[in-house]
């Protein structure tokens, strides 16, 4: 057989060598493959670095944006005022305080207003408004009011009513009929016209003081962007409870009293009244426009002051109010006191 490496085989032991140095050369790393594997690693952790560097840089200028260029500085101005104004503060005390001096300011008042009334109520999503008349008012401490509404375009008397601290009495000259009773008689007529009290001017044109011996008083700050106001809630105590009987709202701008509501014991509104346009008749600040809403009486009542008189003197005899002949007489809640004094005529100013 032909041999081959030569002499002794050295050729072909060689090549076996040779192969075998090859296949561990192919399988085995070397010192530059290891250098080779170490620089890529080098480059993918300076690749991380530039990333985490340029998500630090966005992060920066994505804060710095939102903090400047997109802030924006809102000025409030709220509905009721037309400007921006300085907002005033004033505790429980003061509040009390104020609302005392405002009712010790008006000792009486003569006043013409233009009287719009409304029959309705917001709890049955239906009021009906009415043309509005002229009416005088006159008022004498502690509780003497009489009411007087002129017709439109004839002129005549569409009601005359007068009451004091206990009872009331109306006449509807067109309807014929005479009604008198007590203040705290119920309404129960149909016709909402005619359960409208004298009372219910007194209580809506006067926001009475807090009554220390009956009358707990907290105080709230209804401050928003759309509103800034006081309140003071006024709580009595009953035998088994205690309610809300009246809620007083003064605007922060001003201290100026803006709505009135009285609650009977059940919590249901039984008036509410809102202020504004305030003016300066001798020297006393008061309301140009009153609304009035009794919706457990289903009628309201708006008054626009076109002039006015406070701290006048006014005759007694204007107080007095006498049943018209052949008037329908219509007693509410008893036996009325007949009232003392000499009659007058039933005509206005």
């Amino acid at each position: 057989m032909k041999r081959f490496g030569g002499p002794e085989g050295i050729r072909t032991l060689d090549l076996f060598h040779a192969m075998e140095a090859r296949s561990q050369l192919r399988h085995r790393p070397t010192k530059w493959l290891t250098l080779l594997a170490y620089h890529h690693h080098l480059r993918m952790r300076e690749m991380c670095l530039a990333n985490r560097s340029g998500a630090v840089v966005l992060l920066i200028a994505t804060t710095l944006v939102f903090s400047s260029c997109t802030s924006r500085l809102r000025t409030i101005v709220r509905a009721s005022h037309p400007t921006a104004q300085t907002l005033l503060t004033a505790t429980k005390v003061e509040l009390i305080k104020r609302l005392a001096d405002n009712y010790a300011a008006v000792r009486s008042f003569s006043a013409t207003v233009d009287l719009t009334t409304s029959i309705g109520s917001v709890n049955k999503g239906k009021i009906k408004d009415y043309t509005d008349i002229t009416a005088y008012i006159d008022f004498r401490k502690p509780g003497d009011i009489r009411v007087v509404g002129i017709l439109p375009v004839v002129h005549s008397t569409a009601f005359h009513m007068v009451a004091d601290d206990e009872e009331f009495r109306v006449s509807i000259p067109v309807r014929g009929k005479f009604i008198q009773g007590r203040n705290d008689a119920p309404a129960v007529s149909l016709n909402k016209f005619e359960n409208v009290r004298p009372q219910t001017f007194i209580s809506g044109m006067l926001v009475k003081p807090i009554n220390p011996e009956t009358d707990m008083v907290v105080l709230q700050d209804d401050t928003t962007e759309t509103n800034a106001s006081y309140q003071l809630e006024i709580i009595r105590k009953s035998r088994d409870d205690i309610f809300i009987v009246r809620q007083i709202t003064f605007d922060r701008v001003n201290l100026q009293i803006t709505e009135q509501r009285e609650y009977d014991e059940s919590g249901s509104i039984v008036s509410l009244s809102k202020y504004d346009e305030f003016k300066v008749f001798d020297n006393v600040r008061f309301p140009s426009h009153i609304e009035i809403s009794r919706p457990k009486d289903e009628y309201g009542i708006v008054l626009a002051v076109m002039k006015m008189e406070i701290n006048n003197a006014i005759d007694s005899a204007r107080f007095f109010l006498a049943r018209p002949e052949n008037s329908e007489l219509q007693v509410i809640g008893g036996t009325p006191v007949a009232q003392p004094g000499t009659p007058s005529a039933a005509t206005p100013k």
